[in-house]
């Protein structure tokens, strides 16, 4: 754990193998998590004895805010007090539905990928699927602004990196700001199968971006490094630049297939990656794709 100051403490939890650590922060005087972190019950039993550490219990917190619904930032929330406050996207739920589950299935239906990659884009989403929450303590974020009113705390919702995303600020100007900037990791837009809103993933995530530039004060990523004003300057610019030059290889292809040929893209463009994951290039094609065709 990494105190940043007074309220502000920084607690790092391990993913499996090959995943990166992921930051989740406790602000001490509101008694409120940002993130419950990854579903191993191994980071359950760090994340208490951090907590511990601050003689504080998962009983005596005030609320848990979530960033966005990714199995990586929301997979503790099972083991958490049941009558835990819940404040995150409007569209929780939907990730624990059977509308979702009957949605992955028509991607699998729907898709014309080998048998090798349709399991990967169908085990990564199935695995997306969100723990079970107590919906009377749960708030969708359109509900919650006099629950954060009263914590002096404010969200921001956007979308890119994934289909609703939440950065909390805080009344020193600190953005919490999930997976939105993620230094020295390289895919941004994460499939989903659910809509993206107005306008395309890519765009959005453009837009999330340009939306990071308005701090004031220190940026809290779900991965990584705490940013400082130079230090996210620094990482946007890179990011931008990294996605233009994807882009352009990933248009130089389309431009000669279809829409059916996405999985030979990702194989041309992102060849030695697909042996960790098919979904991320997948993801990052598609966003792409749409982006392109429009």
């Amino acid at each position: 754990m990494r105190k940043i100051n007074d309220n502000i403490f920084q607690i790092t939890l391990k993913q499996e193998e090959n995943y990166p650590n992921v930051n989740i922060y406790l602000l001490l005087k509101e008694k409120i998590l940002i993130d419950a972190g990854p579903k191993p019950l191994s980071s359950l039993v760090q994340l208490k004895k951090e907590l511990s550490s601050l003689r504080l219990k998962l009983d005596q917190l005030n609320m848990v805010i979530l960033t966005h619904h990714h199995i990586d930032h929301v997979g503790l929330l099972e083991y958490f007090p049941s009558n835990l406050i819940i404040i995150g996207p409007d569209n929780l739920n939907f990730y624990s539905s059977a509308s979702y589950i009957n949605d992955i299935k028509r991607i699998a239906d729907t898709k014309k990928f080998s048998n090798e990659f349709k399991k990967d884009i169908v085990q990564h989403l199935k695995d997306e699927i969100i723990p079970s929450i107590n919906n009377s303590n749960y708030y969708p974020i359109s509900t919650a602004t006099d629950i954060l009113e009263n914590f002096n705390l404010k969200i921001v919702k956007l979308s890119g990196h994934s289909s609703e995303d939440l950065i909390v600020i805080d009344s020193e100007g600190n953005y919490f700001t999930g997976d939105i900037i993620i230094p020295k990791i390289f895919f941004n837009c994460i499939y989903e199968v659910k809509d993206f809103g107005t306008g395309s993933q890519r765009v959005n995530y453009y837009r999330e971006l340009e939306f990071l530039l308005t701090a004031t004060n220190l940026v809290f990523p779900g991965h990584g490094n705490i940013l400082g004003q130079k230090e996210l300057e620094k990482a946007i610019l890179v990011t931008k630049k990294r996605m233009k030059r994807t882009e352009k290889k990933v248009i130089r292809e389309l431009e000669n297939t279809s829409n059916d040929e996405i999985e030979n893209v990702c194989h041309n463009v992102f060849e030695s990656f697909l042996p960790y994951s098919k979904f991320l290039p997948f993801s990052e094609v598609s966003s792409i794709w749409q982006e392109y065709r429009n």
